[in-house]
């Protein structure tokens, strides 16, 4: 019924993710009231209706959006991913092991389960009702993609030796003819076969575009299923042949899905820059509160600031965990080739923080490196604050051949590691002096130098690659 209306409504469609969402809302109320101890067939009831209503919800949000996977690619990605997702999650599986769990009478391990399930729940919820989820429902279809690429680079390598395996069984079998089944060959084509099917599958849950690459996966499918056949009636000849064309139509396929993983980069450039800048402000704003609250002790350790500068310590702490989500943010995205190296340097020096508050330093040294720190935090919102405000042309791709600002920006990172690295040259070398033997701690300052420089020089080599093209 809930299902023809929204067909028969048309402009209804939008409103599929609200009602799955609510129908989400329903179960979590129904898993939530049963975790009361209450007679156990009632409990048990209970626990069989929420998981008949799990069962029906993941059926209806799996057929609704194959149904408007044209109309409306947004929510039908939507729910296509939150059914992956319950799936992933083994929802209905967790339930079915509640019941058993219910079944044996231990209902306070039932109300453990169920508040994972519940949890669960949440998080199909805020998927399909939160309206500023692009970000997260872009960085998941990237991650879909890159795994569904892995996998089929994998087969494409597998089909590859396969054919040449078959090839070669050809010329042996010309010189000496014989139509034996080859049923080796044919049970790891038969593999090759699943797996390629098992990549189409995945990739049509991903929209329009990787659905394309989708159906040339399913061509060839029907190249290996038809070697199967030859490799079986002993005819290595014909199955080389086929799957020749096989790896073709994969290489094929697995140029459309790099197609569209680049254009899931390149829409998420501007996104992932403003969470940049935003992951940037937040690590200064904590940076220069640690700081000032450093500076209030006076700069004189005494048992009093101990207990004030563990906590400063903690606070600390906590830029080094945005700065890491912010890294692998990047990474993830490859928004900047400059800017993870930066990032590990700031890193590295709150590390550096952290470790002098844990001992109670808080004398000019330690509020130096945090004042250092702020200003690289300064000089990284800048530069990417610049790059947002600049005028740039459409369709630029991920790199910098086709972006000035962008190298511009990614420049002025590179000129910044560089100082660093410089500073922290001269600093050693002033400290070294005329000795002959290095102490360990200056030792150690003269390989974070060269990590340093050998950072700077990854990074202009790999700008230098994306500029000319390789």
């Amino acid at each position: 019924m809930i299902l023809q209306s929204f067909i028969a409504g048309g402009g209804m469609v939008r409103s599929i993710a609200f009602l799955a969402a609510t129908m989400l809302i329903a179960v979590g109320v129904a898993i939530a009231d049963s975790t009361t101890v209450k007679p156990q067939d009632q409990v048990e009831f209970r626990q069989k209706t929420v998981e008949a209503q799990m069962q029906e919800l993941q059926e209806r949000m799996y057929r609704l959006g194959e149904i408007t996977r044209e109309a409306e690619p947004d929510d039908s990605a939507r729910l296509l991913m939150a059914v992956r997702k319950a799936r992933e999650g083994l929802i209905i599986e967790q339930m079915k092991e509640v019941l058993d769990v219910i079944a044996r009478n231990d209902l306070n391990r039932a109300s453990d389960d169920q508040t994972e399930v519940i949890a669960k729940l949440e998080e199909l919820k805020k998927l399909l009702t939160t309206t500023d989820l692009d970000l997260e429902l872009q960085l998941q279809r990237l991650r879909d993609l890159n795994k569904a690429i892995a996998q089929l680079d994998n087969a494409i390598k597998d089909e590859k030796r396969q054919r040449d395996h078959t090839s070669a069984i050809a010329g042996a079998m010309s010189k000496a003819p014989t139509t034996q089944p080859l049923e080796g060959a044919k049970q790891e084509q038969q593999q090759t076969r699943h797996s390629t099917e098992s990549v189409a599958q995945t990739v049509k849950d991903l929209g329009p575009g990787p659905a394309k690459a989708g159906d040339v996966l399913a061509s060839a499918s029907q190249s290996m299923s038809q070697a199967e056949e030859n490799l079986g009636s002993g005819k290595p000849g014909d199955a080389s042949s086929q799957q020749s064309q096989a790896v073709d139509q994969m290489q094929k396929a697995r140029d459309q899905l790099d197609a569209e993983r680049q254009k899931i980069i390149e829409e998420l450039e501007r996104q992932v820059r403003k969470q940049v800048v935003m992951n940037l402000t937040e690590m200064l704003d904590r940076q220069k509160a640690v700081r000032e609250a450093t500076q209030a002790m006076g700069g004189e350790p005494s048992g009093s600031t101990v207990g004030r500068a563990r906590q400063l310590a903690n606070s600390e702490k906590s830029i080094i965990t945005i700065g890491d989500e912010t890294l692998a943010l990047i990474q993830e995205t490859e928004f900047s080739v400059a800017l993870p190296p930066a990032l590990r340097e700031v890193d590295a020096q709150c590390a550096l923080i952290v470790a002098s508050l844990q001992d109670n330093q808080v004398d000019e040294p330690v509020v130096h490196r945090e004042k250092q720190v702020e200003q690289d935090l300064s000089d990284l919102i800048d530069t990417f604050k610049q790059l947002a405000s600049a005028k740039t042309g459409s369709g630029q791709g991920r790199g910098v051949k086709d972006d000035k600002n962008k190298l511009l920006a990614e420049l002025r990172v590179l000129r910044m590691l560089q100082v660093r690295v410089n500073a922290q040259t001269e600093e050693a070398n002033q400290e070294r002096g005329a000795q002959s033997d290095l102490s360990p701690e200056l030792k150690a300052k003269v390989a974070a130098a060269k990590d340093g420089q050998a950072q700077v020089r990854d990074a202009t080599d790999e700008i230098h690659k994306q500029l000319m093209g390789q």
